[in-house]
């Protein structure tokens, strides 16, 4: 592994949004009369509405609902390996407005609970009749339960690691030869490298994958319209997937960005031109074509019977034939699409060889 390779294309960003449930479980004087056996898991009863009531000014699911929102921004603009999830500076602006925007929606409903919680607590057990207001956690104890922690950090080899490992005194006393040592130091600096070379495979095996979800989903889309027909709304989803694709590729990865970019400039093309049916077909086969080069950096090329694309062309073709009224492709809505983002040079195809034709 050269040891010019580091992760300075991106920060780490880690989010943990806390919640108090606002369940207790269910105990069996709470079901008077039933008979409870030992195996039987009675449950939980809750102490604030799951979902809306007008009645109350905040419920379970407005709390949720922040807490997914962060999931779901670091899982679409992130690679995960186990352990961190690394955001490329080109998605980490974004990333962080939404972790920011996130902590203060959390701390709004914070504040509208604790406004009302008296009201609250009289509402739900005036409704509720077998939940006492004991079993309500204090005031205080929402203040620091409830909370969202987050942060961003850069993911790099420190400076001057080499220097301060031998000059470890700790290390010295069991090291006296600085020959040791520096063999020692070799060792952490081969095994950093090989652990950050393998965390960029790692991203691209994951970039790869995400590719192949977002084609196959048109493709199928295409594959069920069946007559030639294009679903704006699928095309402009996958427009927005191949440049969030471009975004997160900070690997610089060819073998990847090059698929992409054709996928993306033909269904880009698709919301432009106002096809004859004719040309409309051969458009149609060709999208196609490149998605199953897209599916094929996953194995997801398997998954589609190789008899599809001839079929789609003869439900094509037999529309062609019919009389119709000429009619305009579905744009992707924005009749000027931009340009797809332009890439720095590639550094490496790390699944290069991967893509084959389809």
């Amino acid at each position: 592994m050269e040891q010019k390779i580091k992760i300075t294309e991106g920060m780490v960003v880690t989010a943990n949004v806390r919640l108090l449930t606002f369940l207790r479980k269910l105990k069996p004087e709470d079901l008077p009369g039933a008979e409870i056996k030992e195996t039987y898991n009675l449950g939980t009863k809750t102490l604030i509405p799951r979902k809306p009531d007008e009645r109350f000014p905040v419920c379970m699911r407005d709390f949720n609902a922040v807490r997914d929102r962060v999931d779901y921004i670091l899982k679409q603009n992130s690679f995960y390996d186990g352990l961190i999830r690394f955001v490329p500076y080109s998605l980490v602006g974004e990333t962080l407005l939404e972790m920011a925007r996130a902590e203060e929606r959390l701390e709004e409903l914070k504040g509208i609970l604790i406004a009302h919680y008296d009201e609250i607590q009289e509402q739900w057990t005036t409704l509720h009749p077998e939940i006492s207001r004991d079993l309500y956690p204090s005031v205080e104890e929402i203040k620091s339960r409830i909370r969202m922690d987050w942060s961003a950090t850069e993911f790099t080899v420190p400076e001057g690691m080499e220097a301060r490992i031998m000059e470890s005194e700790s290390l010295q006393k069991v090291l006296a030869s600085a020959k040791d040592r520096a063999e020692l130091v070799e060792k952490v600096r081969q095994k950093t490298q090989e652990t950050i070379g393998s965390f960029a495979d790692t991203c691209a095996v994951q970039l790869a994958e995400r590719c192949a979800e977002a084609a196959k989903k048109l493709y199928d889309a295409i594959v069920k319209a069946g007559n030639g027909r294009l679903n704006g709304r699928a095309l402009k989803a996958f427009d927005e997937a191949a440049k969030r694709m471009t975004a997160l590729n900070w690997m610089n990865d060819e073998s990847i960005q090059a698929v992409v970019d054709e996928a993306g400039t033909l269904v880009r093309e698709t919301g432009l031109i106002t096809f004859e049916v004719s040309d409309r077909q051969d458009h149609v086969i060709k999208l196609q074509r490149s998605l199953r080069k897209m599916m094929s950096l996953a194995g997801k090329a398997s998954e589609v019977a190789a008899s599809d694309l001839e079929k789609a062309a003869r439900v094509i073709e037999q529309a062609a034939k019919a009389p119709r009224e000429s009619e305009a492709t579905p744009a992707v809505e924005d009749a000027q699409q931009p340009a797809a983002p332009s890439r720095p040079a590639s550094r490496r195809g790390i699944l290069a060889g991967v893509v084959g034709s389809a």
